[in-house]
Formats: C-alpha cells, structure tokens, sequence
C-alpha cells in the first residue's frame, strides 16, 4: 500500500507589496478620492518686526481609485473531497490565496491600466524614475538612485526598493 504524506509545495511568490509599504484598502464599496497637493508650504526668515510671508499650498486635482477585482478559481471532484487522506482543501486554499496574491502584486507594479488590469506604478504618467541595467551598479549609479528620490522631495524614512533578482544579485555585488 502506499501510504500519502501531505502536499508538498513548490517555490512560489509571495505578495511583497505590504512589505514595501503600500496601503492595502479592503472593505471598499465604491470610488475612493485622495485630496493631494503638488507643492507645500515654504517657510521664510524675516526681521522681528516684518510680517511673515504667506506661501500657499498647490493643491492638484483628487487622485481617485476605482475598483478592480482579482480572483482565481478551481474546481475538484467530490470523490476527492471526500476520499483524500491529505488535507487537500487547505492546500488548495492556499494556492488560490497565492495566485491572488500574486496577481495584485503584477497589477499594482506593472498593470497596464487596459483589460480590466490596475494601472501599475510602471504605467503611471508622472512618477519619477531611474533606469539602469543589470551589470552597471557601479556606486556612482546607486547614489545617483539616491539624488533623485531626494531631489524628488521623497521622505527617506519612506524609501523601499522593489527589484527583480537579477538586479538584486547585482545590488549584493556592489
């Protein structure tokens, strides 16, 4: 007779996007609207008896997200269900929670905004970037990395890198 052991897994991805810091919004049932300002308020230096200067901030307009939605689904006989001597639910829970998980991740960083996807960081107008190729991490490119997040006014304390192992097995060599 042979006798089964539990599943056993492969190598898969896990969601990274809470760990770089993204706000995940659950619960929603419709548009969500950020006010946002493009600049801030400046502070000046003047004479005791000088009227202090106003600088009004630029406020732009809302930043608004619409819902998408992402699943996964699969289907098992109820022989299965019934006979497996493997907790085999369970398992397949955790696949689909993974094939989710990953598909937020590709959505949120590279969703091309057409075809029901998210539009991702990577698709976004606006956004700062540096671009630099898998071999030439030299110092000089990753501080230049770090000029434009601070020319960028980006609160450092903020700063997450999000790279591909190729890129990251070059950044341990550098």
């Amino acid at each position: 007779a042979t006798e089964m052991q539990g599943l056993t897994g492969y190598l898969k991805d896990y969601s990274i996007l809470p760990k770089v810091g993204a706000s995940i919004f659950r619960d929603s049932e419709g548009n969500l609207a950020f006010p946002r300002a493009t600049a801030g308020y400046s502070g000046t230096w003047d004479d005791e008896d000088d009227e202090i200067a106003n600088s009004d901030a630029t406020l732009a307009a809302n930043l608004t997200l619409t819902p998408k939605r992402v699943g996964a689904g699969t289907s098992i006989t109820k022989q299965l269900a019934a006979q497996n001597s493997v907790d085999y639910e369970t398992f397949m829970r955790n696949e689909l929670l993974y094939g989710v998980g990953t598909a937020v991740d590709r959505g949120a960083i590279t969703g091309t905004g057409t075809a029901d996807q998210p539009t991702g960081l990577l698709a976004t107008s606006g956004l700062g970037s540096y671009t630099w190729a898998v071999g030439t991490s030299l110092r000089g490119n990753v501080i230049a990395q770090w000029k434009v997040l601070r020319d960028a006014k980006c609160p450092m304390q903020s700063v997450n890198w999000l790279f591909d192992a190729g890129v990251r097995a070059n950044w341990s060599t550098t």
